[in-house]
This record gives C-alpha cells, structure tokens and sequence, in this order.
C-alpha cells in the first residue's frame, strides 16, 4: 500500500491495510477491478459494475 494520505486517523489506516491484504490475493502489492470484483464475490454481493465503478472511485476521491 504505497500511498496513505497523512490525514487519516491510526484506525482507518490499520482498517485500509488490512482490508487491502484481503483483496491483494497473490500478494502484488496492486488492487486490480478483476480482485476487487473477486473479493466482492466472496462476501456475497451483487453490485453491478458500473456500481463497484463508482464506489472505488468515491472512495479515492476522499483520500485524495
């Protein structure tokens, strides 16, 4: 996880490292869309794409 934007609580950082664990399967160090709709797979949900889309983007629009 290369970039953590200084500005989150301790909390919130531990909690991104480690749901990026999660996704990050083989271990690349990267997130890709196909691992992230894997990962939602495995939780049982289905969003549409163009919904996980616009979720992933909200979520770096806020950390940027």
């Amino acid at each position: 996880m290369g970039v953590i934007p200084e500005r989150l609580p301790k909390e919130e950082i531990g909690g991104l490292k480690e749901l990026f664990k999660m996704i990050d399967i083989d271990n690349s160090e990267t997130i890709t869309f196909e691992k992230l709709k894997e990962s939602l797979k495995s939780v049982s949900s289905n969003l549409m794409k163009s919904e996980i889309k616009i979720s992933l983007m909200d979520a770096i629009g806020r950390l940027s």
